[in-house]
């Protein structure tokens, strides 16, 4: 029988733009549209440059674009560079089934390769589905229980879904694409703990210098390097060493749904988990319209698995950092009541320091409530329950947070989820340009002519 990422790399070859439903290509197109408005989102953040000096200092060949600053680099850099703004402030699709994952880390290599190889938006479509395919199996079906508990951080699946792509947008064949899998995997595997406690920069990186991994492993392949084709099976391999247990019939099984369809698009810039009741807190605020300042306590309910992530802890109840504080019930619950939203806007320092927020997250209590046990994974529910001064109590529950599969975003909301990421900027004008170019993306032949419309004067 083969070797797993030998059927893998088979299933690569069933990816083909001209068989994919309609609705899978919308949903390609709705997640790079979400995925470069949070590219220009997170342009400005401290990790996005860093590794842009980096990537500078490193030179190389001018084969992609990045973003808003429109400077050319390797596909590699590119990877890095566009793929840590796309990730940093927490506003990027999610999935969860055994472990999370973030598959749209997929988008900045697959851009980059698309312009590098002269590929067209069909091409970088089909790609981005066979990606997302492959992170969102192993998801599903490896570990035991997940590689979070284990110690191994979900960007440990990055690699194989970014070698997948990589060689289908390099035209690698069979075998070519099983060695790209074996190279990436073998070297690629990320911790836990950069989740921990106060949650640091790296955070930002991880998936971006996963899916490098996966480029540069492509890359290799092409010319000719092999790597262990056991990696999955073997003694010392992913199923024995890193998940304990995978489900290997379904991790390669022939193509029949597509797991694109599964992902879910943030309403809001902060960690999966938080979506649900912050949902339910902002719905009772509409509803009620009480003022905040007359709030006595919070009652946040979730299910037992809430508080037994990894990337749970006590300090997530006093965050201090931007990046803890997406992590946190107590702050993100406390700042959807005070503001009546949850953006890139409510994470400043200035913001997570303030003392109203500090005031309100100390008055919010985190339980475990049964009747939402057994929803999640599928979905990831909360029930926020707003005890005011005056003896009312408020409570909303939230089985599927806006932007899951089963209550999605408006076109409407998407575009103006864009439009706010991307003011900065771009010109109203552009904007408008930027959005129809993706709802058009199918017919795009020439990517770095796409790429043109998202970098920006501005940055220069």
């Amino acid at each position: 029988m083969a070797y797993v990422v030998e059927r893998l790399a088979a299933l690569a070859q069933e990816f083909n733009f001209d068989a994919m439903p309609t609705d899978v290509v919308d949903k390609a197109k709705i997640l790079l549209l979400d995925s470069l408005g949070c590219a220009l989102g997170g342009f400005t953040s401290k990790p996005a440059k860093i590794i842009r000096s980096v990537v500078r200092t490193m030179g190389g060949n001018g084969e992609a674009t990045l973003l808003v600053s429109g400077e050319r680099s390797s596909a590699l850099g590119t990877t890095w560079v566009n793929g840590t703004a796309i990730r940093y402030l927490d506003y990027n699709d999610t999935y969860f089934a055994r472990d999370p994952s973030h598959p749209s880390g997929n988008v900045a290599p697959g851009l980059a390769l698309a312009e590098r190889q002269g590929l067209s938006g069909r091409e970088f479509i089909a790609a981005l589905a066979l990606a997302y395919e492959v992170q969102i199996r192993l998801s599903e079906c490896a570990g035991k229980p997940n590689l979070w508990n284990r110690g191994w951080d979900h960007a440990t699946n990055v690699p194989y879904a970014a070698a997948a792509l990589s060689a289908k947008l390099l035209g690698l064949s069979t075998e070519q694409t099983a060695h790209a899998l074996a190279i990436a995997g073998s070297q690629s595997n990320a911790l836990s703990e950069i989740r921990r406690g106060v949650i640091p920069m790296t955070k930002a990186i991880a998936e971006a210098k996963a899916a490098g991994d996966g480029v540069l492993a492509a890359l290799m392949a092409r010319e000719g390097m092999t790597g262990p084709l056991r990696i999955f099976e073997g003694d010392y391999g992913y199923i024995n060493i890193i998940a304990s247990e995978v489900d290997v019939e379904a991790l390669t099984a022939p193509l029949s749904d597509y797991k694109i369809l599964k992902s879910t698009v943030k309403n809001y810039a902060i960690e999966t988990m938080t979506l649900g009741p912050v949902d339910a807190a902002l719905e009772l605020r509409r509803e009620h319209r009480f003022d905040p300042l007359q709030i006595d306590k919070v009652v946040v309910g979730l299910y037992e698995y809430a508080f037994k992530k990894p990337s749970w802890d006590k300090l997530k109840l006093t965050p201090t950092t931007r990046e803890t504080a997406d992590h946190s019930f107590n702050y993100c619950v406390a700042v959807a009541l005070l503001d009546g939203n949850v953006g890139p806007e409510q994470f400043t320092d200035e913001r997570i320091r303030s003392a109203d927020v500090r005031d309100l997250m100390s008055r919010v209590d985190l339980t475990v409530d049964s009747a939402l046990e057994g929803l999640y994974p599928s979905t990831f529910p909360g029930i926020t329950t707003i005890h005011m001064r005056d003896g009312r109590v408020l409570t909303k529950r939230i089985d599927y947070p806006r932007g899951h599969p089963r209550n999605p975003m408006s076109r409407a909301r998407l575009e103006e989820k864009f439009r706010l990421m991307a003011q900065e900027w771009m010109t109203p004008a552009a904007i408008d340009s930027a959005i129809a170019a993706v709802w058009a993306f199918d017919t795009v032949n020439d990517i770095r002519e796409f790429m043109q419309l998202f970098v920006s004067t501005r940055a220069q």
